[in-house]
Order: C-alpha cells, then structure tokens, then sequence
C-alpha cells in the first residue's frame, strides 16, 4: 500500500487580498506561517518517508515546516505547481469577474469550460501533467508515505485523477482550504481510494481561508 498526503499549502499573501495567484509568487502571512507550523504537528506521528513540494513559496514554505518536524529532505517538484492564469494572473478576483465574467464562471463552477486568458493553462492541461507525475510517484516509491505540499486547482485535478475521473469530472472535487489534507491510498492491487478530502481538524479554529 502506497499512501500519499495531498496537502494545500498554508494561507499566503494572495489569499487575504482575493487575488488569482496562480504562478505568482506570493509569500506566507503571519496566520500562513502559523498554520504551516500545525499542519506539520499533524504528521509527528506518522512514518513519512519522503516530502515533495511546488516550487512556489508558499507551498515550499509550508513544506518546509513539515519536512524540518519530521527530519526528512525536501524535495521540490515542478510539476506540482499551481495552474498558470495567463493574464489573470495576480489579478483580484472581485476584477476578474467584471472583466472577463465567462472566464472567471468557469474557473469556479465549470472547469471543463474553462479557457485561460492570454496564455495561460486549462484544468485539462494542468490534470495532463499531474496525472502521470501521480503514476511515477507511486512507482518510484511504493509501500511508502508521501507527503505533497501544493495547491488548489492542481489538488482538484491529481484527486480526479485518482478517483479514475477525467478533466469533465474535476467540477466533483470540492475546493479544498489552506494547509487541509486529502489522503489517497494505492493498493498493490485494484484501484486507489480517498479516505477523506480537504481535512482541517489539525487548524485550532478549523476555519476554510
């Protein structure tokens, strides 16, 4: 049994300001860096062989707490990275939605409908890389514990993938807060099975930021 925790990264910058972060690259807040240090508690206890994260901060900084508790290496990877918004990048969201109102309601609500603006990724494109990086992960480290530190839409898109699902069904997989757990287990055999999605019992206040 391989046993990967899926884990969003703590509450940064972007977050409080209600902007697009996609690849921009935002630093933790104080309350991210707070909660970085609880999400890290949560894994004391388990027998965590290896940490990976995104190569944004955000997601690195929050990593780093969990891989400093356990006394493992960090490892970064690429391909966890957030979906890249093109030109709405960095943009707040409360602007997007008057200035390009289609994209903005599929982002939310409909992500086989959505087309990024000027560049950019879909959700198609972003499950078309996180899909197969799941598939090596699992290869390359079986009967072990991962943990992963990355982001929003890119959760949504490796959980559809582990349930079987395509980049239509990515709408199913619910969004997810800062520094929450989703556990995914792949047995020798069969397919893999989510025990939970998006857990926060490990936050004092248990609030989705």
């Amino acid at each position: 049994m391989t046993s990967i925790y899926l884990v969003r990264h703590a509450q940064a910058l972007g977050n409080v300001e209600g902007r697009f972060q996609g690849h921009t690259d935002h630093p933790l807040t104080e309350l991210g860096r707070s909660q970085a240090r609880f999400v890290a508690r949560r894994f004391k206890a388990l027998p965590v062989h290896y940490v990976y994260a995104s190569p944004l901060q955000r997601a690195r900084a929050t990593a780093r707490e969990i891989a400093a508790m356990l006394g493992r290496t960090l490892y970064v990877e690429p391909e966890l990275i957030e979906i890249d918004g093109g030109d709405m990048e960095d943009k707040l969201f409360d602007d997007l939605r008057d200035a390009y109102p289609e994209q903005y309601r599929s982002f939310i609500d409909d992500p086989p409908g959505y087309l990024p603006v000027g560049g950019g990724e879909s959700y198609g494109d972003v499950y078309a890389r996180v899909g197969p990086l799941l598939n090596r992960l699992v290869e390359r480290h079986q009967g072990q514990v991962l943990v992963l530190v990355t982001h929003g839409c890119t959760l949504r898109c490796m959980l559809s993938h582990a349930l079987g699902g395509s980049p239509a069904d990515i709408k199913e997989i619910p969004w997810v807060g800062n520094t929450s757990v989703s556990h995914i287990l792949y047995p020798d055999r069969g397919a893999p099975r989510i025990p939970y999605i998006g857990d926060i019992s490990h936050l004092p206040d248990s609030k989705i930021t």
